[in-house]
């Protein structure tokens, strides 16, 4: 039986959840544009030193890079290198800031799939990472936030994110410790329905309680967190060089909760690319913690929006076009 996860791509890019995203992105720039002085905000474009933003890129991609590695170590038993999974990372990437839906998601797992790695074991690391993700960003917040002065918002926003990434964990340990379970129920539910739909729910599930399996090896814990620190570290020095070019005070304890809090902002249905919930995620912290003026702050978040999503869409294209591959294409794989 075949199992193709292209064909009902339709439900995952539903109607209902791409209008409410491009809604929310129209509601959000219209109210950043209508307090925004467009004259004010092309004079600090204009003061910013734009130099620096290719420096600013590099420290992206190594974050990248360090995140295909840790990606490396939620894949039991692949035989993946970490080149493959950056290229396949920075597809996902760029397929996210291109189509609604984090479609990007559902081509790494096709994509991998062409390695010999199952459905379920790909969503399981892409649950893990994301987790880890969500726990590093709202530790480091956390962090920063005993040494920045910031307003109450985002010290309760950290702890709200720490136990509740935590919790999330918790129901992983959970679903790890009982995987049996997991599989013993996927299968009673999968005899109830029909065998195209059966027989791949239990090969998810089955997959999906392999791909946790990384985690029965407690010594990686430390050090698939200490690539997730590097990782988004490498991203917050983008964050801090591009408020360099922007001469801005504070600009590390700044960057560090602009980043955490921005990245936070994708969760907000939105348009692909987040357009609208990062914009003013990262307006609305860089004011209260640099203390700079609306203009300034929607400048920095304009380029800091462009330096982070434009070239990974440009890699992205150029390593599907050497890879002789289109999105339909990919979105359109059936495998046995």
């Amino acid at each position: 039986m075949a199992d193709a996860p292209g064909e009902n791509v339709k439900k995952f890019l539903g109607p209902a959840q791409v209008l409410i995203g491009l809604v929310v992105s129209a509601l959000l720039l219209v109210l950043l544009v209508r307090a925004v002085d467009l004259r004010a905000l092309s004079e600090a474009l204009n003061n910013a030193d734009l130099r620096l933003v290719p420096i600013a890129v590099a420290p992206f991609f190594i974050g990248v890079w360090l995140r295909s590695v840790r990606w490396r170590l939620l894949l039991p038993g692949a035989a993946v290198t970490t080149r493959s999974l950056f290229r396949v990372q920075v597809i996902g990437f760029a397929i996210n800031n291109l189509a609604p839906a984090r479609a990007g998601d559902l081509a790494r797992a096709v994509l991998l799939s062409g390695h010999g790695v199952g459905y379920g074991t790909t969503a399981a690391s892409l649950v893990v990472e994301r987790l880890l993700d969500g726990l590093t960003l709202a530790l480091i917040l956390l962090l920063a936030l005993a040494f920045v002065p910031a307003p109450t918002y985002l010290v309760v926003l950290a702890l709200i994110a720490t136990f509740g990434f935590l919790a999330l964990f918790g129901v992983v340990g959970l679903a790890l410790w009982r995987s049996d379970a997991l599989e013993a129920m996927a299968a009673t539910v999968a005899r109830r329905l029909p065998q195209k739909i059966g027989a791949p729910l239990q090969r998810l599930a089955g997959g999906f309680a392999y791909g946790l399996t990384p985690l029965r090896h407690w010594h990686r814990i430390p050090v698939l967190l200490g690539l997730s620190v590097l990782g988004w570290g490498a991203q917050f020095v983008l964050f801090y060089v591009l408020m360099l070019a922007f001469a801005m005070p504070g600009a590390l304890g700044s960057a560090i909760l602009a980043g955490a809090v921005g990245n936070f902002a994708t969760l907000i249905p939105a348009s692909p690319a987040a357009v609208g919930t990062f914009d003013g995620a990262v307006v609305k912290v860089v004011m209260d913690s640099g203390g700079v003026s609306t203009e300034q702050a929607a400048a920095y978040a304009l380029v800091v929006h462009g330096t982070l999503f434009i070239p990974v869409i440009v890699m992205g294209i150029v390593m599907l076009w050497r890879s002789r591959l289109s999105l339909g294409q990919i979105l359109s794989t059936r495998t046995a």
